[in-house]
């Protein structure tokens, strides 16, 4: 069973009970049926347990630390846990659509020289109503000189084999919230591969809350900290990553609202949801 098990890993801290029921609901109904949903809870006032066992669904495992540990503890926490070779994302406010795990388990399977494989997001908003389509980098080529510029796997949507998340060194705790990207750069400079599937395969939501807006400047200024630690100083650092690197460090100065807004706007093409 381990061999094409998907281990789901899913760290969860003060949780919208309607947000997560949904995220779950959506990897009960994936086509693909050999997976564990492993989440990793953080105790809060909303401590979701009664949720989680309302599904009824021995695949589902769910772990509550004594505890605050953080973002990256709960992943690694669930990695420990994984039974699966494959280990999949899942943040507590998105949805997968149907065919995700089935799609992305193929795709590593029939490509060993892939290491990582994302795929392009729709973007929802609190109503889960389209906001549009965000668009990534597809072959491991064009995935590896953007990733100098900015990081073009989407951390939920991704599926990897347990073995190389170890062999490179798994998530460490100096880059918090971004330790997606620490990871992508370590496994680039190391000649990794990546790949994304042009089919969005993941409703990425934005709301208020989310990790995502309310930390928005915090990850601005550690995204220019992992590009300087791993690529300003190496071969394949160009003009337009320079600039790119002293224009981050300008928006940092500006209003959350607004670098939000500009985030928004150049990453999100307007689609209407199937």
């Amino acid at each position: 069973m381990a061999r094409d098990l998907i281990s789901v890993v899913m760290p969860v801290y003060r949780a919208s009970a309607e947000y997560l029921s949904r995220s779950i609901q959506s990897i009960l109904e994936q086509d693909y049926p050999h997976w564990e949903l492993i989440i990793v809870e953080d105790p809060s006032p909303n401590t979701t347990g009664e949720l989680i066992k309302s599904f009824r669904d021995e695949r589902i495992v769910h772990v509550i630390n004594s505890g605050r540990t953080g973002f990256v503890a709960q992943i690694n926490r669930a990695v420990t846990l994984a039974r699966g070779l494959f280990v999949a994302r899942m943040d507590a406010d998105d949805i997968s659509t149907k065919e995700r795990l089935g799609r992305q388990i193929d795709f590593l399977i029939s490509h060993p020289d892939i290491h990582v494989v994302g795929s392009n997001l729709y973007i929802i908003d609190e109503r889960g109503e389209s906001l549009g389509e965000r668009r990534y980098p597809e072959n491991s080529e064009a995935i590896g000189n953007n990733m100098r510029l900015r990081n073009v796997i989407a951390h939920p949507s991704v599926m990897l084999r347990k073995k190389d998340l170890i062999a490179a060194g798994g998530y460490t705790e100096e880059f918090g919230t971004l330790a997606d990207y620490d990871l992508w750069a370590r496994m680039t400079v190391s000649g990794k591969k990546f790949f994304n599937l042009t089919q969005p395969l993941l409703r990425y939501r934005i709301h208020r809350d989310a990790t995502k807006n309310t930390l928005l400047k915090k990850q601005l200024s550690d995204t220019v900290k992992i590009k300087k630690k791993y690529f300003r100083f190496r071969q394949g650092w160009s003009l337009a990553c320079e600039l790119r690197y002293w224009a981050e460090n300008c928006l940092k100065l500006f209003p959350k609202s607004f670098i939000y807004y500009l985030f928004i706007k150049l990453h999100t093409q307007k689609i209407t949801l199937p």
